[in-house]
């Protein structure tokens, strides 16, 4: 069964404008996930310890988010047109909350870019791979990439093209529209790349992105800002 809850479609914009990068993310999400799926949607060769090093800052209407790893995101106002500033070292963002959706798939395909870069896929390959738990040494952990995608060696192409068509679609109220996009695919290949991943492990406890199925992950793709 699809987990349900809420989500935002968030677009970042550098503060002369050159640069943006439009996301879907759970409401649930801590500052510091946020500031890490930003870090590698600006640059998906960034590593951990990189952004752990940055000093990042959100700010709503000149008023500060409380510091520390834990402090989840909803403390701002986060409706539909509501904005808050993000600082990473010496660059200034903009974070536009584009849409709000009440009841959106927060199990799989989530976090995710969806606009900005020239090069989308690597992006989301990374974000595929990693974790978004509160709990950030388990973040800090190697995961292999879904059973799925690799049980026969390499990556089957036609998987990949899926779950990429699945990471560049719009936050979304209609489960039914997310579940439609896979199309053909044998009801195993239906659940995305966490749930596969958390099947093809026998036992293994399934931990949540901050509270839903988390995502596979060790570093992996590359691309450049742009």
């Amino acid at each position: 069964m699809t987990k349900l809850g809420p989500i935002l479609q968030i677009k970042v914009k550098s503060a002369n404008g050159d640069t943006t990068r439009t996301i879907v993310i759970p409401k649930s999400f801590t500052f510091y996930n946020l500031h890490r799926v930003i870090q590698m949607c600006l640059q998906p060769t960034v590593t951990e310890a990189t952004i752990s090093k940055m000093t990042a800052q959100f700010k709503q209407n000149g008023t500060p988010a409380k510091r520390g790893k834990t402090i989840k995101i909803d403390m701002f106002k986060l409706d539909e047109g509501d904005s808050f500033a993000y600082q990473a070292g010496d660059d200034e963002y903009t974070c536009e909350i584009e849409t709000s959706i009440k009841k959106g798939e927060t199990q799989n395909f989530i976090p995710r870019c969806i606009a900005g870069s020239k090069n989308i896929n690597a992006i989301n390959k990374v974000l595929i791979f990693k974790r978004f738990s509160m709990n950030q040494t388990h973040n800090a952990k190697p995961r292999q990439a879904p059973a799925t995608l690799v049980a026969t060696g390499d990556p089957d192409a036609t998987l990949w093209k899926t779950y990429y068509n699945m990471m560049s679609q719009p936050a979304r109220e209609d489960e039914d529209e997310m579940e439609a996009l896979l199309g053909d695919l044998p009801p195993s290949l239906r659940k995305g790349p966490a749930a596969a991943a958390e099947e093809s492990s026998a036992g293994a406890q399934a931990t949540g992105v901050e509270g839903a199925a988390e995502t596979a992950g060790t570093d992996a793709g590359k691309g450049v800002e742009g």
